[in-house]
């Protein structure tokens, strides 16, 4: 069962670890368990993908994740903090919002890129 519960699960298995162990969310070790679980939770999304190429999307996903924790952390910060003053988001919870973006947005550029004038279009405002 691809991409069923086990995904759950194993996203379940590695909060709960990450929380018994003491893992600080700021952390380089908060920033690695954010970052695989964001990617856990990508592949786990991801259906329509072989067994190789959810593997692939994971290891991306991954990097991702650890490239733009703090950028990510940071937008995240901004965002809240014009609801919640003061609200910091930890660099854990940046890793894994970017390892899930970060990858679904390069497969939207990559399915966008085989027709280029759709993308200019759309980011003209024009094709929805």
């Amino acid at each position: 069962m691809p991409g069923g519960t086990t995904s759950g699960f194993a996203g379940w298995a590695i909060t709960v670890l990450a929380m018994m162990i003491g893992i600080s969310p700021d952390g380089v070790w908060g920033v690695l368990a954010g970052a695989f679980c964001g990617s856990v939770i990508f592949i786990g999304s991801a259906r329509d993908y072989g067994i190789w190429q959810k593997r692939w999307y994971a290891m991306v996903s991954f990097v991702i994740g650890l490239l733009f924790a703090k950028a990510v952390a940071h937008g995240v910060s901004s965002i809240v903090s014009r609801v919640i003053p003061g609200f910091e988001c930890p660099l854990g919870i940046g890793a894994a919002i970017g390892s899930v973006i970060g990858v679904g947005l390069l497969l939207w550029l990559q399915t966008m890129s085989k027709n280029p004038t759709d993308l200019i279009g759309t980011i003209k405002g024009g094709k929805k």
